[in-house]
This record gives C-alpha cells, structure tokens and sequence, in this order.
C-alpha cells in the first residue's frame, strides 16, 4: 500500500489483484515531485502489495542536462561553421574584391596595376590571369601610344615640310634658299655645328658651296668627281670621317661629320655636310626628316643653282667681253 500520505495516486480503483500485478504508474506528491509507482501483490496480495516508488527528478535533472550539453554542442559547431564559412568567403571574396579594384584602376588608365597572387587554387590562376592580361593590355597601350605620338609628330612634320616647301619655292635667290633652309634644318638639328651645301651644277667641272649667309663656286672638276662617285656608293646619310679627303680645303672640318645625300631622281645633285661637335648626339629620325625635306626641296634648289650659274657665265662673257672690247679700243687709237 502506498503509506505516504502526500502522494497523489491518478487511479486507484483495481477490479482485483491481477489488476494491480505489476502495474506502473505515474503519481504526483502535494509539492509537485512526480514519481514512477510500482505495485506487486507479495503471496498472492496474502502478505500485502509490494509498492515501489521511483522519482523522476533526478532523470528529468539528466534530460535536462543533457539538452544542456546538446544545445551547447550545437551551438559550438554553429558558431565553428559560421566562422568557417567566414573564413572561406573571406579568403574567396578577398582576392575578388582586390580584381574588382584593381579592374578599376586600369579602367582609369593605371595601367601598371597588378594584383597580389595568393595559393594556386583557382583564385590564384585567376590572379595570374589577370595580372598577365594586365601586362599584355600595358605594353599593347604603350605601343599605341608610342604609334600615336610617331603619327602626331610625322604629321607635324609633314606640315611644316609643306609649309617649309612653299616657303623655299617662293625665294628666287639661292642665297636667300640657302638662309632660310640651312636657318631651318639648323634648328632641327642642336647639336649640330656649321652646316653647307656642296652642290653639283649641272655640268659637273666644279662645286658650289652654299652657306647661311654666302654663297660661291669653290673647287674644280676633281673635287665634284670624287663627291659624285661617293654619293652614287652612299646615297642614305652617313657619320663618319672618311669623305674629308674628297672634300675641298674651305669645307674640312677635321671632326666627324654627317653628309646627307641630295638626290634628284635618284641622281646626286649634292650634299648636306652636318659638322658635328665633340660628341654627335643628332637623332636619327631628325636627320631622316632632313633628307625628306632636301629631296622635296631639290628641284628648287637645282632652279636656283641653274640661274646661279648662268648668271656667272653671263658675267664671265660679260666681263670677257669688256676686255676684249678695251683691246680692240686701245689697238684703234694705236
């Protein structure tokens, strides 16, 4: 029997004994403790019912305690794979975030940005794509650039030839040619010092030397040989000072010079002599532009030379003529 008067039992009406056998229960105590109650009849319920009673405390106290350690369990491995996730959305969206800035930079012209490569997982490939792609679109910029300012500036050069072309066709006197186009190449070329022209005239016996304020015929037939048959063997420009010896003593320099070719339908109508300081520093492309700027301005040049030299041989037969007049006037009065 249950003799402790502060339990509770839900049900206690049994039919008879083999109703109680064994029968489990649930009771409730006046202070709200729930226990497990067992009953047993001992000789056939002769010697009374054996009742035993179980309290539920202590395991709803282990239930309790092991939600504790699930819930702490869950949350440590929640907490783990959040800050794992992080970490692997970090280490992923970093190197991303970095492409995205330095995508921006190149966007603005920053052509020498590169992006760091960490790992070689698919990130790094990335990166190294990236920074090879980056490369490759700097150095094709650079050479577009480099094109483009080759072509602004043989666009200038093309003006000012054209402009320079007018300008020279318009002068009658070679001397005045000779000012204003030697005035002209001379600032195209600093580093150079004197600059001539050694002409060929058309009949080849002599040469004429044309300079920024004179000019005159210089030399004979040998001297405008030796110059003819060294520029039919170099008809592109030249450093050097192996020419001094076919040049006439008015015009050797002693120093390295530069003689640039004067072509008139491929033919050599003369030289331009450079003379050169100490050290030459004359870029080839401004030398190149000079022999454009001669072989556009030749024909000018070989006009006015033929009115130079017919002008002298109108004043040699002039001047014959006078004495050969004064002869015959002195033998009359003789």
């Amino acid at each position: 029997m249950i003799t402790n008067p502060n339990l509770i039992v839900k049900n206690e009406a049994f039919h008879s004994l083999e109703d109680l056998k064994g029968r489990l229960q649930r009771i409730v105590s006046v202070e709200g403790d729930h226990y497990l109650d067992v009953a047993w009849p001992v000789f056939e319920g002769k010697a009374g019912v054996l009742r035993l009673g179980l309290s539920e405390k202590p395991y709803q106290r282990k239930v309790v305690d092991l939600w504790m350690q699930m819930g702490v369990l869950t949350l440590a491995i929640f907490f783990l794979s959040v800050a794992g996730a992080h970490f692997y959305l970090r280490r992923v969206t970093t190197p991303l975030a970095a492409l995205a800035r330095a995508t921006e930079k190149i966007d603005r012209g920053e052509w020498g940005t590169r992006v760091e490569v960490r790992g070689e997982d698919e990130v790094g490939r990335l990166a190294e794509s990236f920074n090879r792609m980056a490369a490759r679109v700097e150095d094709y910029t650079n050479r577009l650039e480099g094109k483009a300012i080759e072509l602004d500036r043989a666009n200038q050069q093309t003006r000012s030839f054209c402009n320079m072309v007018q300008e020279i066709g318009s002068l009658r006197s070679l001397d005045e040619i000779g000012a204003r186009l030697l005035g002209r190449l001379k600032a195209m070329l600093p580093c150079a010092s004197p600059m001539v022209f050694l002409l060929l005239p058309i009949r080849r016996d002599r040469l004429f030397i044309l300079k920024e304020k004179e000019g005159r015929f210089i030399g004979d037939k040998k001297h405008a040989g030796d110059l003819l048959g060294f520029l039919q063997e170099q008809k592109t420009p030249v450093l050097s000072e192996k020419f001094e010896a076919i040049l006439p003593p008015e015009v050797q320099s002693g120093s390295p010079s530069i003689l640039i070719p004067v072509l008139h339908e491929e033919q050599p109508a003369g030289a331009l002599l450079v003379m050169c300081r100490e050290a030459c520093g004359c870029d080839a492309k401004d030398v190149d532009a000079i022999s454009m700027i001669l072989s556009q301005s030749v024909g000018v040049i070989r006009r006015a030379l033929s009115d130079e030299e017919d002008s002298q041989d109108m004043h040699h037969r002039v001047e014959a003529w006078s004495d050969f007049h004064g002869i015959v006037g002195r033998d009359g009065i003789v």
